[in-house]
């Protein structure tokens, strides 16, 4: 009878242990189940704070692209400006004379003849005459040349040619023959077309032809490549007598 007495209690403890331990293990699942939610939960919001951060982000980067686009056709904008007025100041310092000038072009040599009854002496037609050179560099122009000078001298649209005696004066630059006597030769030397150039002064009419044609000029015509110096200063203003 106390046998069966003792197996009654271990078995009522057995049962009682195993119905601890079940409450424990389900104790410990939920809250193991719990604990595994909460960091889920923790999980996904600190992934949407980053995703958020993110998108932040990108909103920043096109933002500044756009910003690049912007600055990057602002700046187009400005460098055709520029490279416009660079031009400008290139085509006005040509004009003036403040550039050296070289490429393929027209020389026009102008000789004087002798004097028909002066033995040895040459006539100094342009000399006395020099508005016939401006009215050939009038129609030079015409062809759009770059530049011109005039016995190795720019001649611009500041510039003056009157007569000196029995030389020219150009600017102050006195022009006489190489060994200072008096002019026989002028020679026109110009950056162009030489065949739009000749299409300009080469005509019935012309003042090239009127020199060669009826005051008997020795002309002469090379084409080919050409270098024209620049001024060291614009020409002075100065009192131009009226021509006689």
């Amino acid at each position: 009878m106390m046998k069966n007495k003792k197996w009654e209690l271990f078995f009522v403890a057995l049962v009682l242990t195993a119905l601890l331990v079940q409450g424990w293990t389900s104790r410990t699942a939920e809250t193991i189940e719990t604990d595994s939610e909460l960091e889920v939960q923790r999980l996904e919001l600190q992934i949407a704070g980053l995703q958020e951060q993110l998108d932040q982000l990108n909103q920043e980067i096109a933002e500044i692209d756009q910003d690049i686009e912007t600055e990057k056709t602002r700046i187009s904008r400005i460098d055709s400006e520029r490279e416009g007025l660079l031009n400008q100041i290139e085509a006005e310092e040509k004009v003036a004379g403040l550039r050296e000038i070289e490429g393929e072009g027209l020389i026009i040599r102008i000789t004087e003849p002798e004097r028909p009854y002066v033995q040895g002496e040459k006539t100094a037609f342009l000399v006395y005459n020099p508005e016939y050179i401006l009215s050939l560099i009038s129609e030079i122009n015409q062809a759009n040349v770059e530049g011109i000078a005039i016995n190795d001298i720019r001649f611009t649209n500041y510039s003056s040619l009157r007569r000196n005696q029995d030389c020219l004066i150009l600017d102050q630059n006195l022009l006489c023959d190489l060994d200072g006597s008096a002019l026989t030769t002028v020679t026109l030397t110009m950056v162009g077309s030489a065949e739009e150039i000749m299409d300009r002064i080469d005509f019935q009419g012309s003042t090239l032809g009127y020199l060669r044609d009826s005051i008997g000029l020795s002309i002469v015509l090379e084409s080919g490549q050409v270098h024209l110096q620049k001024v060291d200063r614009l020409p002075e203003p100065e009192y131009v007598e009226a021509l006689e």
